[in-house]
């Protein structure tokens, strides 16, 4: 139960922080440099947000988005990123816990964070891939990829729980019956 409440303290820390970064004025998202230059280029008026938007969207629509971001956003990606796989391992402890594991065993950790970890990378190359502008069904590649990757990671720890089980006087058995 402290790992739950642990989780949940850590997840909380990234959220606010992540609101901070959302809401404060003084970190923009984008390079105010680049942005600049687009104004000058384009011949935008201090009056004409509205062209300035077209010109971003412009960017957007082109896949030209990520050259113009600074590392605030970056900064704000990780951090809800890190806020999303605290909540779900939280979420996943409890879980675990509540409906899967007897009262004095433990909820495992590690599969919890794996399977956060797995969720919130497929999260961010979703968001890279959208702004890079790639092909739908390679956004669909992305969560089967991880899907997969969490299958082995089942099938193998099936396959070593098995191998476990097996004890030396059970093959001793096995080999006297044949001879």
């Amino acid at each position: 139960m402290k790992q739950f409440v642990i989780f949940l303290v850590i997840g909380i820390f990234f959220a606010l922080f992540s609101k901070y970064i959302v809401s404060s004025p003084d970190i923009p998202p984008l390079n105010m440099d680049m942005v600049q230059q687009i104004i000058t280029d384009k011949g935008i008026g201090p009056d004409d947000a509205k062209k300035l938007d077209e010109e971003i969207q412009n960017l957007i629509d082109r896949g030209l988005i990520i050259n113009y971001l600074s590392t605030n956003a970056y900064l704000l990606a990780f951090s809800i990123l890190a806020s999303i796989l605290c909540f779900f391992v939280c979420i996943h402890l409890f879980v675990d816990k509540l409906f899967f594991k007897n009262f004095y065993e433990r909820a495992s950790l590690f599969i919890a964070i794996r399977r956060g970890l797995l969720l919130c990378l497929s999260i961010g190359a979703i968001i890279l891939f959208k702004l890079y502008k790639v092909e739908t069904y390679v956004l669909f590649l992305v969560p089967i990829a991880a899907l997969t990757i969490e299958g082995v990671f089942l099938f193998n720890s099936k396959a070593r729980q098995k191998k476990e089980e097996i004890v030396p006087e059970d093959l001793e058995d096995s080999d006297s019956e044949v001879a």
